[in-house]
């Protein structure tokens, strides 16, 4: 991928350009190298204005507390271009996460007067320096100018290496470091000291004599700085120029020649910076032209259907227009399109729960609102923008009701699978929530009578059945690692491991109770006893029936009100007995119509993965899962229709 030009790649052209970063002032470090040129380099470039060649870079540390990796590379190859002693380099050995916590220890006294003891000092940070000038000035101009950075520069781009002309002039293979960076590959080259001292003072002398010219220009031309440019060919330097700035002559500002000089200077680089501008400007238009034509193209071609399913398609009005099944399978709403006066398809019920339930309105996606420029972000050039509230809702979704892997959903919204174990870790206490206000419902004597079914009413029972209650059990991975868990998981029903609920609905199949699940080892009975003790359901009208299995015999004495509890009866009087006439009518009477909690757990089942096995890692999502889901059976219409039919509207 190519580069835009640096619009300050003109003045790093030459290695003689005035590299302007910050205002260092005159350098009070010594570099590593110990050589009097070049402590002499470093003063005579902070004499020009502050360049930043002036300045200096600490040397890596032995240590480092951070990507070390990369930075142990780094020193060593400081230390190979240098030819250094392999014991150099810089020490930081200061606690500051126990600085930051710890209070200071008290002061230790004084000792006494005449003492010959010393104190010693705890020496935590000692640091090296490396000069700037002993770095190629197109790499100074990048990395440090451009991008306004003063700290050390751990890696250089590949392909700036290559555009830069600068592998086999100071950088070679050896240089180039294959490895993790901040947690990402890289393939990239370490900085090095490769600039030769004698290149570095060739450089001072066209840098010092661009700086007067300068100021010659400020002073007569125009009146103010207009930039620097070539000054003069390579071979016009002489011993002679190899002074302090302040030491060498002024120009005269009447002498006809230093003029022409400097107006050529001023027109030569005009000449460069109009093209120079002419280059960018092109170069933007071209950039804008082709992100807007694209992300025009690629709308049209993912929201008409064209494409796959992906982030700017699952949440588009117009792609579920175009795909409206596609809604009912991600999550989980009937597409009511062909029922009743207003139609509504499942992504219209989709959106509608979400900000009925949740407050969170639907926005139309566009390539704006999920992709930004990244510059400098891991050499990528766009990356993905953060899920909005209702991605990370219909991310949720498509785990409570399908339980998709997180690898599916991730490759969907472009994101990483710790972003989508994010989402359904803060939205699952909220779906759990809205399963309890959808499915632990007050019950009434009036609600009750207004939906009690006909075909109840055949059976002539005594008292009206206020409720079915019914258990299930759903599997579980088994947990191996600890016993009592592993104890807890068995289930009689399943003869595996599993946990097990208590649900109670209506006669006409309305969830108005659930417990919550627990290993399947509890009994039935006794998740009633604990669950009823705890104050629920004593909205149960006075007299109103219970209807259950076997299971549940001698359970009404656990009811606030002491409902009765129907069920089938028990086969007694030993081997070879059978039921009278009278028994099996009565069994007849109480299984005929208790088929609805069948119907009710087949429904419940149908999300969250309830009618599979859950496996351990989700084990802390079962609660939500199975609230949720009895909140979602109730979404469904009557499995029994009552008896007055003018209570629901048509």
């Amino acid at each position: 991928m190519s580069r835009p030009p640096s619009t300050a790649s003109v003045a790093s052209s030459s290695p003689g350009s005035k590299v302007m970063a910050v205002g260092l002032g005159k350098p009070s470090q010594r570099c590593v190298c110990g050589k009097d040129v070049c402590r002499e380099l470093s003063h005579l470039f902070a004499s020009i204005g502050g360049d930043v060649r002036a300045g200096f870079f600490r040397l890596p540390a032995a240590e480092p507390k951070r990507n070390k990796e990369i930075i142990a590379f780094k020193l060593q190859r400081t230390i190979d271009h240098m030819r250094l002693d392999t014991n150099v380099s810089s020490q930081d050995n200061r606690n500051r996460s126990a600085r930051a916590t710890t209070p200071p220890p008290p002061a230790s006294p004084s000792p006494p007067r005449g003492s010959s003891k010393k104190k010693k000092k705890n020496v935590e940070r000692s640091i090296q320096y490396i000069a700037r000038h002993h770095y190629h000035p197109e790499v100074l101009q990048e990395y440090c100018v451009n991008e306004s950075n003063t700290s050390p520069i751990d890696y250089i781009d590949a392909d700036f290496v290559k555009e830069s002309n600068l592998f086999g002039n100071g950088y070679s293979e050896e240089d180039r470091f294959v490895g993790k960076v901040g947690g990402v590959e890289m393939n990239c080259f370490v900085p090095v000291p490769s600039y030769q001292l004698t290149h570095a003072q060739r450089d001072y002398v066209l840098a010092s004599a661009r700086y007067r010219l300068n100021k010659q220009v400020v002073e007569v031309v125009c009146g103010k700085f207009r930039g620097e440019s070539f000054l003069a060919s390579r071979s016009d330097v002489n011993d002679d120029s190899m002074k302090h700035v302040d030491d060498l002559p002024e120009y005269d500002p009447n002498n006809t020649e230093h003029l022409q000089r400097a107006v050529r200077m001023l027109k030569g680089e005009n000449e460069e910076l109009k093209q120079r501008n002419k280059v960018l400007t092109n170069h933007r238009k071209e950039v804008q032209l082709a992100r807007r034509g694209n992300n025009a193209a690629i709308e049209e071609f993912v929201k008409e259907g064209k494409g796959g399913l992906c982030r700017l398609s699952i949440s588009s009005d117009a792609y579920h227009k175009n795909n409206p099944n596609v809604a009912k399978k991600m999550f989980g709403f009937a597409d009511r399109r062909k029922k009743g006066d207003k139609p509504l398809s499942s992504w219209d019920v989709t959106k509608n729960f979400i900000q009925v339930m949740w407050g969170v309105k639907h926005e139309e996606p566009t390539v704006e609102s999920t992709r930004e420029e990244a510059s400098n972000y891991r050499n990528k050039k766009y990356r993905n923008k953060k899920l909005s509230r209702f991605e990370q809702v219909l991310v949720t979704l498509m785990f409570f009701v399908n339980a998709f892997d997180y690898g599916y959903i991730s490759a969907i919204f472009g994101c990483s699978e710790k972003v989508v174990g994010r989402c359904i870790k803060g939205w699952a206490p909220l779906f759990r929530e809205v399963g309890y206000h959808m499915a632990r419902l007050p019950l009434t004597k009036e609600f009750l009578d207004a939906t009690y079914p006909t075909s109840y009413h055949d059976l002539n029972f005594t008292h009206p059945v206020a409720t079915v209650i019914d258990g299930t059990d759903v599997l579980m991975e088994t947990v191996r690692t600890d016993r009592y868990v592993n104890i807890s998981q068995a289930s009689n029903k399943m003869k595996s491991s599993a946990c097990r609920g208590i649900t109670w609905s209506t006669p006409m199949g309305l969830v108005h109770e659930f417990t919550d699940p627990f290993f399947a080892r509890a009994s039935e009975k006794a998740i009633v006893k604990l669950w009823t003790s705890m104050g629920r359901l004593a909205d149960l009208p006075d007299g109103y029936l219970v209807s259950g299995d076997k299971g549940f015999d001698c359970t009404a004495v656990f009811y606030p009100k002491y409902n009765p509890v129907i069920h089938p009866a028990f086969l007694t009087g030993g081997n070879g007995a059978q039921f009278t006439v009278e028994q099996m009518d009565w069994n007849r009477q109480a299984c005929k119509n208790r088929y609805s909690s069948e119907v009710v757990f087949s429904r419940v089942k149908m999300f969250g993965g309830l009618s599979g096995i859950i496996r351990r890692h989700h084990f802390h999502y079962v609660r939500d899962l199975w609230a949720f889901a009895h909140g979602m059976a109730n979404m469904f219409s009557c499995i029994q229709t009552p008896h007055n039919d003018e209570y629901f509207p048509k």
